[in-house]
């Protein structure tokens, strides 16, 4: 019997602590990124803090060790929600970034708006 291997990608490597680190810088780049909905940068965040030192949990933290699942599942889990609401040509581009593929891309001031004009003689 034989068994047909697939061919991994190398630069997806699911279930390691690099990738866990990975995401993390990833999306400590799109918090910082104002092209992203402030609703959707602060909102998820929040909503993770809130739960991790909220003293009502799904598993009481009195038991040791289990207690402290919870908090790590929703913080992962806060992180994984995140990444995917976010949009996916500036998540791309921030993991580019991340891995070294490419350098960052400037700052935008929110305030400033480029366009073109032309002058129109009457």
């Amino acid at each position: 019997m034989t068994s047909k291997q697939q061919p991994q990608n190398s630069d997806h490597r699911p279930g390691t602590l690099e990738e866990l680190f990975e995401n993390v810088r990833v999306a400590w780049y799109l918090f910082m990124d104002g092209r992203i909905n402030p609703m959707l940068r602060f909102g998820i965040p929040l909503l993770v803090v809130v739960y991790v030192v909220s003293p009502i949990d799904l598993v009481p933290d009195l038991i040791p060790g289990l207690g402290q699942v919870d908090d790590i599942a929703a913080i992962w889990l806060g992180l994984r929600y995140f990444l995917s609401s976010c949009p996916s040509d500036i998540v791309d581009e921030h993991r580019a970034v991340v891995r070294g593929h490419k350098t960052a891309p400037p700052a935008q001031d929110p305030e400033v708006v480029e366009g073109d004009y032309r002058v129109v003689d009457d």
